[in-house]
């Protein structure tokens, strides 16, 4: 259910146990509740402790569109770990993306491989190429975006929504998400 993030308790957990405050992300209106779906245990208090959360993305690879699922934001509270709760919500989450989507993946820790080997996962070399810049431009007109003026933020979110890919070869695309990235500069 979508009820982790609109109430405090879904925020709390990220914070709590990634250090992760998604409170600018859903003020901004960016918050993406159509293509996120988290499975979540709650404590009587209402309370999240433990999650697995997924991220729905349209993908091309190798020039085929499909649609992908991303795992994010999994945890436990630290007093409930080693319980199985996030081997349970793992479970339930792939065994309700297998019917929607294509393909699942993640991105995770080293010490983190074993459990998700051990769900399924198999883990892949991850690149990350770049191209330095040197220099900067000094042409008259040209200034920083600043997300704080709304004309600048516009632009951005126009960007966002009207981007395509970029690559036939891998390429991903969920606005709302590229606008967190941007917004918390990861």
């Amino acid at each position: 259910c979508d009820l982790m993030l609109e109430n405090e308790s879904g925020i709390d957990f990220l914070r709590s146990v990634h250090g992760l405050d998604l409170t600018r992300w859903k003020n901004a209106g960016y918050w993406d509740f159509d293509h996120y779906h988290p499975f979540s245990f709650f404590n009587e208090s209402s309370q999240v402790v433990a999650s697995t959360n997924l991220f729905t993305l349209d993908l091309v690879i190798d020039g085929k569109t499909c649609r992908g699922a991303q795992f994010s934001g999994v945890g436990t509270r630290p007093e409930l770990r080693r319980r199985g709760l996030n081997r349970i919500l793992t479970q339930r989450a792939i065994e309700w993306a297998r019917s929607r989507h294509e393909l699942l993946f993640l991105f995770a820790s080293d010490e983190a491989l074993p459990f998700y080997e051990s769900s399924g996962f198999r883990p892949l070399d991850e690149q990350e190429p770049f191209v330095r810049v040197e220099g900067r431009f000094t042409e008259p007109g040209i200034q920083r975006l600043d997300l704080s003026r709304q004309s600048d933020r516009r632009l951005v979110e126009t960007f966002a929504f009207r981007r395509c890919p970029v690559s036939a070869v891998l390429a991903a695309h969920n606005p709302k998400l590229f606008l967190f990235h941007v917004l918390y500069g990861a």
